[in-house]
């Protein structure tokens, strides 16, 4: 009974251990309730383009492998210029553009944001071709 008690205990503390600082962890993360994209021609208020630009900022400082060290001074005067584009209501479709330089920032191929299209937005179908020695839209 008392080994019972021991191999019970042994497993028991680690466990409740690992649970709370896991919980403690992941508790104090920022939580963003994520929504249906808008249109692009939807108007935003000055404290939507906030949230959604701190929460871009705070995910990409966070987890991006580029800014782990934090972001480097391009990018720093990039989102301070951000935060200056939106002290003004605009569309969804204008906002993109000012979270899209910060995107670009980061000079990688993987890291995106898009809006959504509609049957009421034009788009411009460029077929690839790829050559020997580069691409060319025709």
């Amino acid at each position: 009974m008392e080994k019972f008690i021991r191999y019970f205990l042994f497993l028991i503390i680690p466990i409740v251990i690992i649970s709370a600082a896991a919980y403690s962890h992941f508790a104090k993360q920022t939580t963003y309730e994520f929504k249906e994209q808008i249109s692009a021609d939807t108007v935003m208020t000055k404290e939507e383009m906030k949230i959604d630009l701190d929460y871009l900022i705070d995910t990409l400082r966070d987890f991006h492998p580029k800014t782990v060290n934090g972001f480097n001074e391009e990018q720093s005067k990039i989102i301070k210029k951000a935060y200056e584009k939106i002290q003004e209501p605009m569309t969804a479709g204008e906002f993109y553009f000012v979270l899209n330089e910060i995107i670009c920032s980061l000079k990688d191929a993987h890291t995106m944001i898009w809006i959504n299209t509609t049957k009421e937005d034009k788009i411009i179908d460029l077929p690839i071709v790829w050559l020997k020695k580069w691409d060319i839209c025709h």
